[in-house]
């Protein structure tokens, strides 16, 4: 039952209201519910306030119908009771309980969809939206360590970021490096040697990459080793082309 809002919407009761009634009118724009219906209901709060402005009593009614500046109502909604209510009572539009549960539960339904936002899928034919790609951890106390990211087969990356994510860290010292291409040979291609100053498990510190064309395999490789323990997760951020 999707729920309908108004914005700040403040009036007052036209008539006094007794407890039973289905029916409340009141004292202006009672055009603002043309749409209301027993499926798209508005929830409006009738309340009794103290001089301070607390409300000492409250009766919570959703509005299906309207006739005029006349609603019809189901009363005592949300755990509120059906009760009486003077001439000038204030009726208020306020978020309520049922409405933002169901806005919530709505939400979370749409995000569990297989593809819950598909206007912000690229549109160039053979292109996927932005990828993560992970590999192995590296310890970086040992240099020469290495490890290497293959594309899947049929596509290439265009890399963005190499993001390196802190996964072990035991009393590291020094400032270990790394550094990126396509091979051994190659090392540093994609990557010159960058210093890590991160160390703390959980950390992660982004590498803006060389290279501009797609790859179909990198290998990242510690060039300058630390001490202590301390190791990172290589994760590859960019967008898959088909080829």
């Amino acid at each position: 039952m999707p729920f309908r809002f108004l914005n700040n919407y403040v009036t007052q009761l036209a008539e006094a209201l007794a407890t039973g009634a289905t029916t409340l009118e009141i004292t202006g724009m009672g055009d603002e519910f043309a749409d209301a219906s027993p499926s798209t209901p508005y929830a409006l709060t009738l309340a009794e306030r103290n001089i301070r402005g607390i409300d000492l009593r409250r009766e919570i009614v959703h509005v299906t119908g309207r006739a005029g500046n006349v609603l019809t109502v189901l009363r005592g909604r949300e755990g509120t009771t059906d009760d009486d209510w003077p001439l000038g009572t204030p009726v208020e539009a306020r978020d309520t309980a049922a409405g933002l549960n169901e806005a919530a539960q709505a939400v979370a339904v749409h995000e569990s969809e297989a593809d819950p936002h598909p206007q912000y899928r690229q549109v160039i034919a053979g292109v996927e939206p932005q990828v993560i790609m992970k590999g192995d951890p590296l310890d970086m106390t040992l240099a020469g360590d290495a490890v290497t990211i293959t594309v899947p087969a049929g596509y290439v990356l265009y890399l963005d970021f190499i993001d390196l994510v802190i996964t072990a860290s035991d009393a590291p010292t020094g400032t270990p490096s790394i550094v990126a291409g396509p091979d051994g040979t190659n090392d540093d291609t994609y990557l010159a040697n960058s210093p890590i100053s991160v160390d703390a498990i959980g950390d992660r510190e982004a590498f803006m990459p060389l290279v501009t064309v797609g790859i179909s395999e990198i290998r990242i490789a510690v060039s300058t080793a630390g001490a202590g323990t301390l190791e990172a997760t290589p994760v590859l951020r960019g967008y898959l082309l088909e080829v």
